[in-house]
């Protein structure tokens, strides 16, 4: 994948703005490049067996492998006034622009372009044994070496195991049930492997007080992590051309991080984030806030995912019609919250 298009000037604003002469960025002159000059090379390939040893009895191996190669590079550099930076915005908050006469903390800059390259080794072996008529279980388990350049690890390798039973023993019914291991190991975590994209790289500069973040703070998709899920869903038959479905899951994560979660974080069905406060420097009362991570360790949900009509000899305006007033009746059933109440005559249609 690449593309060369022809880049823009940093503004379009001419004159002086918040004491930058923006005459001098309002033009192509004003670029490193005037290119892209952007490729990302990836190659990818999988390999699966499929085998029916017994009657009751189906598994598969399968090997995937994928990886992603960054050649793209840019740097944010304006001959013209000799500046390391950009235009973030025509407005006093304009700078984002490194000035070689304030070469301290508050003045570093995300100059060059991270050329983040990723590589996937996975095989996968599963198993589905049915117990008895229209009931079967299975079992999945995965192995994943992740290898990564510009990011907080170099290797992570992952094991995922999930056992499930599904069952249409009920007329009225489809029964899932479901559980889910993951570990997550990861060497030695570097918590800013991104200096030399910033101006702090540059020569005489002065780091301040200020962290780029907290050494014990950890990404979500690199770091350590042990996780359980528990999920239970029912396809319930509620005439011959309707159903409804219902879902619960029980989460819980663990980072191997000794912050504690914050006041400011939030839980839905689909997610679950927290604002991390971190200690105060020597120098200034400096608050580290993020929310870079999912930290809350358990997460309980209820909900009703979705109702489905089977346009049966049914008119397709009347159809559209019920389907649109139903969704209007939907919601998310938090457990612990039960502020939201959802309630629908099925005869009305």
């Amino acid at each position: 994948m690449s593309q060369d298009e022809d880049l823009l000037p940093p503004t379009i604003t001419s004159g002086n703005v918040a004491g930058v002469n923006t005459d001098n960025w309002n033009t192509t002159a004003a670029l490193s490049q005037t290119s892209a000059d952007a490729e990302i090379d990836s190659l990818s390939g999988s390999i699966e067996l499929r085998l029916n040893p017994l009657p009751k009895l189906t598994a598969g191996l399968s090997l995937d492998y994928y990886e992603e190669e960054n050649d793209t590079s840019y740097t944010a550099y304006n001959p013209q006034t000799d500046q390391f930076g950009y235009i973030a915005q025509d407005s006093p908050r304009i700078k984002r622009i490194h000035k070689a006469s304030k070469k301290s903390g508050d003045n570093d800059i995300h100059y060059r372009s991270i050329p983040f390259d990723k590589s996937r080794r996975a095989w996968k072996l599963d198993a589905t044994y049915r117990l008895m008529r229209k009931t079967t279980l299975g079992m999945e388990w995965r192995e994943t070496t992740y290898k990564y350049d510009e990011r907080e690890v170099e290797e992570s390798d992952e094991t995922r195991i999930k056992v499930f039973l599904s069952t249409r023993a009920l007329d009225w019914a489809t029964i899932r049930v479901s559980y889910l291991s993951e570990d997550r190991d990861a060497d030695n975590y570097e918590p800013n492997p991104y200096s030399e994209y910033y101006t702090r790289s540059l020569p005489d500069f002065i780091l301040s007080a200020r962290p780029f973040t907290l050494d014990e703070m950890r990404k979500f998709d690199v770091g350590d992590v042990d996780r359980e899920k528990f999920e239970g869903r029912m396809n319930v038959l509620i005439r011959d051309d309707m159903d409804l479905m219902l879902s619960a899951q029980y989460e819980n994560k663990d980072y191997g991080t000794s912050l504690k979660s914050g006041n400011c974080g939030y839980t839905t069905a689909t997610k679950a984030a927290s604002c991390v406060t971190g200690p105060t420097t020597d120098s200034a009362l400096w608050k580290v806030t993020t929310c870079l991570f999912r930290q809350f360790p358990t997460t309980i949900t209820a909900s009703i995912q979705s109702v489905c009509l089977r346009p049966i000899a049914i008119d397709v305006d009347q159809f559209i019609e019920a389907h649109s007033r139903l969704s209007r009746h939907l919601c998310l059933l938090q457990l612990g919250d039960p502020s939201y109440i959802a309630s629908y005559d099925f005869d009305s249609f």
